[in-house]
């Protein structure tokens, strides 16, 4: 199996980080950003290279 390094980008702020950094929103549940503490964030995969 191959792993991919895997960097969370939150949608709001567009803080870099990793899920382990993410912390818990013990209200509505989920994860959170920890510069801003909005919700949104995209997936982006070092490495992943698309092509035809």
């Amino acid at each position: 199996m191959v792993t991919l390094p895997v960097t969370i980008v939150c949608a709001n702020c567009e803080h870099e980080h990793r899920i382990p950094e993410r912390p818990l929103d013990r209200d509505r549940g989920g994860t959170v950003c920890p510069a801003c503490g909005e919700r949104g964030y995209a997936v982006r995969h070092a490495g992943l290279q698309w092509h035809p």
